[in-house]
């Protein structure tokens, strides 16, 4: 292979539910981390934790060729993820005297070279440089005895000198306060710094233990100075305040050329004034007390009194029932109804309505015993055990002539006894079947005439 690119390095954001992300440049390896660095940079912070090999991401591809690196989890979208290409700065090929010259071993090695200078001019490029033309200015350090508690700075000429540094201010001196070296205080007009790290007792005892030491001092009081021209005072405005609000004054101008601004408040409001004379007494009468949140109604055809009714809405305009809701002969829009309790439809019809999750109530009929009766009003699926003959068996509560209803019954043992059906059901070919001797049949009734003739046929023989 060759390196015929500078490029070692790619980012992605993340978006929570990717997990692959190309790599588009060549690296080496066949997998494993010593080829590949993955960064992750929280991009409200900047804060950068590099990831783990196999605890955070694996690799695919490489050896010369570009590949992917592959989440254990999908990078939030709060995050970035920075891959780097990381040679291996190690040199493995072995060439051995008068062998044929292995041409890819040596490219191969030439390529990982490549590879780490790439990565080297990487790290260059992040480097504090001077300009090309400032190379005089470059200079050795000094000791690490003389770089101690100093800071980089620049001389007249630009070029790097080490700076004293002065601290960090605490503000006013304080007792129990942990303080460390460098921090500088301020107490009795003058500025110390800490040179023995301490938890602070009193100054004096501390001074006098050598952990401070004096930054500054003030200087003497200065000599007061003339007078200056006498100063000149104006009225400016003079405005309103409100009742029982102090008396203000402001200085629009200067100290030398004063312009005041007032405000002075009203005077205290005066005293009531007699009642008038009371008004006609209304038409409406309202009850003794009330109910909270309930619905007010007139009584009797004269609508002058007022009465609480059982109806209420909430402050959260919920309707609450107080009895039942008649709205015969209107109709009714909505848009969702949860219901809480049982529906009673009293055999009116449902038009045009999609049901969604709907369930039948199944009655579950135990041993039907000799003389079965299956009602269909408690249940439209019901189910059961052969237990004995049946001499005699009964279907009732078909719904009325004009409507259809079924009855899906599930037989256990159905031919291990005798079954009398009902004379009014009418099985197809005119014969009842034969059902299963030890299992499970379903059977099907409907009647459309208030179960005057019932349709009996079978559904399923010897179900497992």
């Amino acid at each position: 292979m060759t390196v015929s690119a500078t490029t070692n390095t790619v980012s992605y954001t993340g978006d929570a539910s990717t997990t692959d992300f190309a790599v588009t440049f060549p690296f080496l390896g066949t997998g494993g981390s010593s080829e590949l660095v993955v960064i992750e940079r929280v991009i409200s912070t900047g804060v950068e934790t590099t990831k783990t090999y196999t605890s955070h991401y694996t690799i695919t591809g490489g050896s010369g060729n570009t590949g992917t690196v592959i989440a254990a989890s999908a990078p939030a979208a709060t995050v970035e993820w920075h891959i780097q290409r990381g040679t291996t700065q190690t040199q493995l090929t072995d060439y051995v005297a008068n062998d044929p010259f292995a041409a890819e071993t040596h490219e191969a090695a030439l390529d990982r070279l490549a590879m780490i200078a790439q990565e080297l001019q990487v790290e260059i490029n992040r480097c504090i440089k001077f300009p090309a033309s400032d190379a005089s200015l470059v200079s050795t350090l000094d000791s690490s005895v003389d770089r101690a508690n100093k800071t980089f700075g620049f001389n007249a000429t630009g070029a790097v000198q080490l700076l004293t540094e002065i601290g960090d201010w605490q503000g006013n001196w304080g007792t129990s306060t942990a303080y460390v070296t460098s921090d500088i205080v301020a107490t009795t007009g003058r500025s110390y710094i800490c040179i023995v790290a301490h938890t602070s007792g009193t100054f004096a005892t501390d001074l006098a233990a050598a952990k401070w030491e004096l930054v500054a001092d003030k200087g003497a009081t200065g000599a007061t100075g003339s007078g200056g021209p006498a100063a000149t005072i104006a009225v400016g405005t003079v405005a309103t305040g409100g009742i029982g609000s102090s008396a203000t004054v402001a200085n629009a101008g200067s100290t030398s050329e004063a312009v005041f601004n007032f405000s002075i408040p009203v005077g205290a409001t005066g005293s009531t004034g007699s009642t008038g004379a009371q008004g006609p007494t209304g038409d409406v009468a309202g009850p003794s007390s009330s109910t909270d949140n309930a619905i007010a109604r007139f009584n009797g055809t004269g609508g002058s009194v007022v009465q609480n009714t059982g109806w209420t809405i909430s402050d959260g305009n919920a309707l609450a029932a107080g009895g039942v809701f008649d709205m015969s002969g209107h109709a009714i829009t909505l848009d969702a109804v949860t219901l809480s309790g049982a529906v009673t439809g009293a055999a009116q019809t449902l038009t045009d309505t999609v049901l969604k999750d709907t369930a039948e109530t199944t009655v579950a009929k135990g041993n039907f015993g000799a003389t079965p009766a299956w009602d269909v009003s408690t249940g439209n699926a019901q189910y059961g055990t052969v237990d004995q003959a049946i001499t005699s068996s009964t279907m009732t509560n078909w719904p009325a002539s004009g409507a259809t209803g079924y009855l899906a019954l599930e037989v256990i043992n159905g031919a291990a006894f005798a079954i009398v059906w009902p004379t009014s059901v009418d099985w197809v070919g005119g014969t009842a079947p034969t059902l299963t001797a030890a299992g499970t049949d379903q059977l099907i009734f409907r009647s459309r005439d208030a179960g005057t003739t019932v349709l009996g046929w079978v559904a399923g023989l010897d179900i497992k």
